[in-house]
């Protein structure tokens, strides 16, 4: 996408992007600069996030709507070139307050790596707390292994995939503050299930479920 966006093509959409074999991606060109390729979206339920270790190395979704675009994919996009990563947040409220977080660093590594996250620099929203690299012990996804419920590669006592919200992620020792492939729920905030759904604990807790989140890369230098 970062691409597309410096020979011109300023409209997000979806465009085919890779080789040898191009796949399709999400293209956000209004966000911060434009330019971003979007990796996993969240936004109706549409999409099951309840998934096998294989179904998220191949990605699932459609790049239009829910998407997660594949540990695969991931590695390929992030290993060439310094990325960072910017994450949008948005809570149930009419009309909704947003947040975000950025990093000026983020990789997933290789199959061979359980496709571990390389995550740092956070430069997001002054009022919102950084909860993937947080600095506490036990609490930054910072070179975590990818968990699902099907292979815990987590440091936890417990699988955290299969015990909060069913979704892989990258998850710390303590399963962490942020989960944000967890059970897609709209009726019972703020007093879900606790860590059981699209969850960014210090904005709004363990039992708040987002209404949405889009996660996204580009390479540093664009």
């Amino acid at each position: 996408c970062a691409d597309l966006s410096a020979v011109g093509i300023q409209t997000s959409g979806t465009y085919h992007v890779g080789h040898p074999q191009p796949f399709p991606v999400s293209c956000d060109m209004d966000t911060a600069g434009g330019g971003w390729t979007v990796i996993q979206r969240r936004q109706d339920g549409s999409v099951e996030f309840n998934n096998t270790w294989d179904v998220y190395v191949q990605g699932f979704g459609d790049a239009s709507g829910e998407v997660w675009l594949g540990l695969d994919h991931l590695h390929s996009l992030t290993s060439q070139q310094q990325n960072e990563l910017y994450v949008h947040l948005e809570d149930w409220g009419n009309p909704a307050a947003t947040r975000f977080a950025r990093y000026s660093t983020f990789s997933v590594g290789d199959s061979a790596s359980k496709y571990t996250a390389t995550i740092s620099g956070y430069i997001g929203d002054p009022t919102l707390t950084d909860d993937l690299a947080s600095s506490q012990t036990g609490f930054s996804i910072n070179g975590q292994k990818f968990t699902t419920k099907d292979q815990d590669n987590d440091d936890s006592s417990v699988n955290c995939a299969a015990t909060f919200g069913q979704g892989g992620w990258w998850f710390p020792s303590s399963c962490g503050y942020a989960m944000l492939n967890g059970r897609y729920l709209t009726a019972c905030n703020p007093s879900c299930n606790s860590a059981q759904g699209i969850v960014w604990k210090n904005w709004l807790g363990y039992r708040y479920s987002l209404k949405k989140t889009v996660m996204m890369i580009k390479p540093s230098s664009i």
